[in-house]
């Protein structure tokens, strides 16, 4: 939930008419504070979907210039689990010793969920995960094959699990690949 003050400037005669949003997935609700000023709440529903959400909030105005002011509404969605970080770096990829990174996967919703399979977009990328706490928290351990790396490294893991919401996620991995 975020609140926003809008203050009309005494005298100029502009009133606020009302604030509405478009928006199946967010709230408004405009309150008078008197002499001009209105706070307006303005709330992300929680069946919002996972992602980037880009919507306005549209205030009627009666008196100025324009008849309405459009304000762009940004947000990020976060789902119940969460991947730290989401992209892996593994540096210079050279010798011939694998490589090893971890990321953190939490599951901050209240059901338990379980992963279904783990799949690379690279041969020199492999993941294993590590249940930490049934159904709650995990590790996933990422390994590169330095004998598998021809050039610069641009791969993803794939996660899937039992959770409807985000059944996919996925670990971003990159590696620089050193020139001869």
């Amino acid at each position: 939930k975020k609140t926003a003050t809008l203050t009309v400037k005494p005298g100029s005669g502009v009133e606020v008419t009302g604030v509405k949003s478009f928006s199946k997935y967010v709230q408004v609700k405009r309150i008078d504070l008197g002499s001009g000023s209105s706070t307006i709440d303005i709330t992300i529903l929680p069946s919002a979907p996972v992602g980037e959400l880009r919507e306005k909030v549209v205030i009627g105005l009666k008196g100025a210039t324009y008849n309405s002011i459009n304000i762009p509404l940004f947000a990020s969605v976060k789902g119940a689990l969460r991947l730290s970080p989401q992209t892996v770096s593994f540096g210079i990829i050279e010798g011939s010793e694998k490589l090893q990174r971890s990321v953190k996967l939490d599951n901050v919703g209240e059901l338990p969920i379980e992963i279904t399979k783990v799949e690379s977009s690279h041969p020199a990328l492999t993941g294993t995960i590590r249940e930490v706490k049934r159904g709650k928290k995990f590790v996933v351990n990422l390994e590169v094959d330095p004998s598998l790396v021809k050039k610069d490294l641009r791969a993803s893991l794939e996660i899937v699990t039992t959770l409807k919401e985000q059944s996919n996620l996925s670990v971003n991995v990159y590696g620089i690949f050193p020139k001869m």
